[in-house]
């Protein structure tokens, strides 16, 4: 029996509605939704706060939506594909009042949905909530409001690590003693209002984490201390630096490993803190 030509056109027109979309869209990548909530909150920020924090959250908008296309994949031309294409902007999000709730928000939405962003995404969004909450001017670094747990962490894995940073902390405050006998009068009113931050980022460290362990009576200098007033002012930048870099890494290291939202909520802060100091103190 012969299959009529005319019939099988027929046939064919009659089903074109049903696959009128090219198969890409259907069977190709599309946006992840959660970073494109997430792109679309911070388009909508930078359209309600001012100055610094807009442009802060404008820049994160534009980094998140460039993450939606790297993870979609572009062809020849630079391009995604039509089914992983967004229209930029803030869709349905309502920005937030000020810098501080912005930061608050996009804490609370990465600490929720760490398990739902991409893996290789997740340390672009804590650097983001790292900087913004950073760049905050209240609370200013003097009087830092840390999201303490009530109860104590109790996590021994998370007790080593923040073991470490402790030791971290106090060998950057054994080297502002060392900085401080070369020190000049700048140099030496920025140590002074630096001491007290990290001894308010230790006692929250230990409120988190009460049996972490005290000061020792000395710490290794790499590449030795300084021995006149400039190398002096450089090796605190260096180590404050340094540190600051260590907090960041120790973020991002709470959402790739299975850390309770307590710890993942604090260390953003402390993380944030230190980079205030490193940079207002």
């Amino acid at each position: 029996m012969k299959f009529s030509r005319t019939l099988a056109a027929v046939a064919l027109t009659a089903a074109a509605p049903l696959t009128a979309c090219s198969p890409i869209d259907v069977f190709g990548p599309h946006p992840d939704g959660d970073l494109l909530t997430l792109a679309r909150q911070a388009e909508a920020d930078a359209g309600t706060l001012d100055g610094d924090a807009a442009g802060m959250r404008e820049f994160h908008a534009r980094q998140l939506f460039d993450e939606i296309t790297r993870l979609c994949g572009t062809d020849s031309a630079g391009l995604p594909p039509s089914s992983c294409e967004v229209e930029r902007g803030p869709g349905d999000a309502t920005g937030a009042k000020d810098d501080v709730a912005a930061a608050v928000a996009l804490t609370d939405a990465l600490v929720t949905q760490s398990g739902k962003l991409p893996d290789e995404s997740v340390p672009l969004v804590v650097a983001q909530a790292v900087d913004l909450t950073a760049s905050l001017d209240a609370p200013g670094s003097d009087d830092w409001d840390f999201p303490v747990p009530e109860e104590p962490i109790a996590d021994e894995s998370l007790a080593e690590t923040a073991a470490g940073l402790i030791k971290e902390e106090y060998a950057v405050q054994f080297g502002l003693d060392l900085a401080s006998a070369y020190a000049d009068d700048e140099l030496q009113a920025r140590i002074d209002n630096l001491r007290p931050l990290h001894d308010m980022r230790i006692d929250a460290m230990r409120d988190a984490f009460p049996d972490l362990p005290p000061r020792a009576p000395g710490y290794e200098v790499d590449g030795g201390g300084p021995t006149n007033p400039g190398e002096a002012a450089a090796f605190v930048d260096n180590i404050e630096a340094t540190l600051v870099d260590r907090w960041r890494t120790a973020a991002s290291d709470a959402f790739t490993e299975d850390a309770p939202a307590e710890w993942r909520t604090l260390v953003i802060h402390l993380a944030a803190h230190a980079q205030h100091a490193a940079n207002t103190a």
